[in-house]
């Protein structure tokens, strides 16, 4: 499939200046299109969008229209929580704003992250009540879910300072405002929502030295106790930046592994979650909620 790619879009701007995006989408397609973003990671300092450019292009090629993200940074002078988020704000934003031109569907968006990356999406996905769009897909790669936990544990002694240039603060200072951070502390009140419908691919790497794998495994049974359907991809044999290009580092790209092997499995779940999944603004729990006090016919 041909596909089509804009470098440098501007899709808003903050008091640091503009934010800017890549675009990947296919030339030629039938009706509106499912929304992938892809958020990079970095350890909230460092990295930007084009970590993503091969897995822009092989998921423009599947036929979504795909938008990678750069955001604020955080350093010793600047942290960037919460107001990052308002960055994630202005790029959706932005995708409602070109939704007619360029045929988009903004009932059908999945958000993509590795490492800070995943973290953002995560958060960003829980914590979020969206009326305008829906995030259905979640796809994080050894991600941090539970501030707390990762600076109380951590794999090395840059996690503490990551942590605190994130938040500002160290967790001594304000233990309040890391468990407040935590995506993992949000999923009550998103499936306590009515139209929360979200669902989530983990994966991650048994040998991560840089953000322990028990982050991955408490967020998804935290994510299952409360009804939120998940898949999980374990891989015993590798351990950090994996999933996408960093400059300097050997592997990353999607015919890598282990990237060849997850990369079917995503296919088929950004198929089930946006493609195939029906447009509105109710999940499919409330529906069955709405059944149980006024027989409705549920389509399985």
């Amino acid at each position: 499939m041909d596909i089509q790619i804009k470098k440098n879009i501007v899709y808003g701007e903050n008091d640091l200046g503009y934010l800017i995006a890549d675009i990947y989408k296919p030339l030629h397609y039938e009706g509106d299109l499912s929304i992938i973003m892809l958020i990079h990671g970095g350890a909230y300092q460092t990295g930007s969008k084009e970590m993503y450019v091969d897995w822009g292009k092989a998921l423009a090629k599947e036929g979504y229209f795909v938008i990678a993200i750069n955001y604020r940074l955080a350093h010793t002078t600047r942290k960037i929580y919460p107001e990052v988020f308002s960055d994630m704000d202005k790029a959706f934003n932005y995708l409602i704003k070109i939704a007619n031109e360029e045929h988009l569907n903004l009932d059908q968006i999945g958000l993509f992250g590795d490492s800070a990356g995943a973290y953002l999406a995560s958060y960003y996905t829980l914590t979020n009540r969206p009326y305008n769009y829906r995030i259905n897909a979640v796809v994080g790669a050894y991600g941090i879910y539970d501030l707390i936990e990762e600076y109380n544990h951590p794999t090395s002694v840059r996690t503490k300072q990551m942590l605190s240039l994130f938040l500002g603060k160290d967790l001594k200072e304000d233990q309040e405002l890391y468990t407040l951070a935590s995506p993992i502390n949000y999923i009550d009140y998103a499936t306590e929502s009515s139209n929360f419908d979200t669902e989530f691919l983990i994966t991650w790497g048994a040998k991560d030295k840089i953000v322990k794998e028990t982050q991955s495994i408490n967020f998804i049974k935290a994510l299952e106790e409360r009804g939120v359907q998940v898949e999980q991809y374990r891989y015993e044999d590798v351990g950090h930046f994996w999933f996408n290009e960093l400059t300097y580092v050997e592997g990353g790209r999607i015919s890598d592994y282990p990237n060849v092997d997850l990369y079917p499995h995503i296919i088929k779940f950004l198929q089930r979650t946006l493609k195939e999944k029906p447009n509105g603004n109710f999940s499919k729990q409330t529906i069955k909620n709405l059944h149980s006090i006024d027989s409705l016919n549920i389509i399985n």
